[in-house]
């Protein structure tokens, strides 16, 4: 009995001794390194502000990996759509991990840091973390670039002196003047696109005197590809150009257009012209912004098969082709798009008194009514009687006949008009001889109808008047007897001479 309880006291004491050394053997284990184990580094890239539970990562964001020696290890590591990208190797060593590209959105870089594979067990400092996993937080762009476009009838050096809308005095060749503001966000040299395309309304014509200018820097002519081709415009800038960019900085586009005033459509309305900016930033994010006040993002790709810059105002319709969005035309602020616009005077030449008989031959000349100085040449009234001054800005002006039709008198007074706004672009003025016409039809003009305007002319009088025997007659027998006259006093003085 004795000898049973001294063996039972022994069998548990050999027992926990055995407990104490699996224990210390487990512990030993893992502070000795498993040269056969596979080291791994996980990058998970977030933006700040993520946590584990709610975390958005940055994709496309590129790393290397080089060992203590410098050397690097492997290929570069591109992050995917999760942010992630893993690092392996079986050699043991001190890794630099440096970002040598920003991610998608991304706008600071991860500072380079190092990384011992396998890492010590900074809870326990007792045992080796194989698989390391690091979550750098770095910050995204939410600033986009932004387009403005405005203009002017005159050239100006400052953005703020041109306006929404300008009316041109094409009728003397005078060009709509456009400017455009490209404003650029923080990081903008690090841009990889940065492109304008205007794609110009079929009523501007011969576009040219374009410029390229920036607030802060010179850009070289070969710091962009600048170009209009087949009446769209594209300011592409390279690379060079992108890295003269400061932040919040404007680059500025200036070009000119005519009006093609001998189209109807062309004439008293609104014809817009809009902008869209193409970008990508560091981070790989590309977009689209346009000039829209108060709705610069549109997102509207004018690269698109199916964008259809004729179709100004979209529908929900979907057999319309899209369009970019605006809003345009009467006189007053505020729409969409910047546009020009151009009014015109219409006319037919009468005999007062005839309605039905037009006058040919007749010549007018436009005045500005501020300074009374002519505007133009002068025009003459065609076979059916017509005359015209298209391509008017707004302003006071006033018309004089400065030659009468034959057989017939000059007005000799000034016509007066005024052009207010696009709204009374298509001018009509008071009719001189309304009780003759009333019965006259508006005649159609090549600029639009039915502003047509009636001047009327009183037939000259024929001299003599009735029984004479007429002026040439009285002037032939004058001039007779002043020969006579003249040769008798010579004769007279030549004999009193002897």
């Amino acid at each position: 009995m004795k000898i049973k309880r001294v063996l039972s006291i022994l069998v548990a004491a050999l027992l926990m001794l055995s407990c104490f050394v699996i224990s210390a053997s487990a512990a030993t284990d893992d502070a000795i390194y498993d040269n056969t184990k596979e080291l791994s580094l996980e990058i998970n890239l977030w933006q700040t502000g993520s946590t584990e539970a709610s975390h958005t990562g940055i994709p496309n964001a590129k790393f290397t990996v080089k060992n203590s020696a410098g050397t690097q290890i492997g290929e570069v590591l591109t992050t995917d759509a999760n942010g992630v990208a893993t690092f392996k190797t079986s050699t043991r060593d001190t890794y630099t991990v440096e970002q040598t590209e920003l991610g998608s959105n991304q706008s600071e870089k991860v500072s380079t840091f190092k990384v011992d594979l396998p890492m010590t067990d900074p809870t326990g400092l007792n045992k080796f973390i194989y698989d390391v996993k690091v979550y750098p937080k770095v910050p995204v762009y939410t600033e986009k670039p932004t387009i403005a476009k405005k203009v002017s009838d005159e050239r100006h050096d400052a953005f703020a002196d041109y306006a929404q809308s300008a009316s041109i005095l094409s009728y003397t060749g005078k060009k709509a003047n456009w400017i455009i503001g490209v404003t650029v966000p923080v990081n903008a040299k690090n841009y990889k696109v940065l492109k304008v395309t205007d794609i110009l309304d079929t009523r501007l014509i011969n576009p040219g005197d374009l410029e390229v200018s920036y607030d802060k820097a010179t850009l070289e002519a070969d710091d962009y590809d600048a170009a209009f081709t087949a009446g769209t415009l594209v300011v592409d800038f390279k690379s060079s150009g992108i890295a003269k960019l400061q932040d919040n900085s404007t680059i500025y586009i200036r070009f000119t257009t005519e009006i093609d005033i001998s189209r109807d459509d062309a004439i008293a309305t609104a014809i817009p012209n809009h902008t869209v900016l193409n970008f990508t930033n560091a981070g790989g994010i590309t977009g689209y912004t346009d000039n829209t006040p108060g709705n610069p993002d549109d997102d509207v790709d004018p690269t698109s098969p199916t964008f259809n810059p004729e179709n100004p105002n979209p529908s929900t319709d979907p057999t319309v082709p899209n369009g970019w969005p605006q809003n345009h035309g009467g006189d007053d602020e505020g729409k969409d798009d910047p546009y020009v616009w151009t009014g015109a005077l219409n006319a037919i030449k009468i005999e007062k008194g005839n309605a039905s008989k037009v006058l040919s031959g007749a010549e007018f000349q436009l005045f500005d009514a501020t300074t009374n100085t002519a505007i133009g040449g002068t025009v003459t009234t065609n076979a059916n009687g017509k005359f015209a001054f298209v391509g008017l800005k707004k302003g006071s002006y006033y018309i004089l006949e400065t030659k009468a039709p034959a057989g017939y008198q000059l007005i000799g007074e000034k016509i007066s008009f005024e052009i207010t706004g696009l709204a009374d672009a298509k001018v009509k003025f008071a009719d001189k001889s309304t009780a003759e016409i009333a019965d006259i039809t508006d005649v159609a003009f090549s600029h639009g109808t039915p502003f047509v305007n009636y001047v009327a002319n009183t037939p000259a009088t024929d001299l003599p008047l009735t029984g004479g025997m007429g002026v040439g007659m009285f002037a032939v027998i004058g001039t007779a007897f002043a020969l006579i006259g003249c040769a008798y006093l010579f004769k007279s003085r030549k004999v009193d001479a002897r």
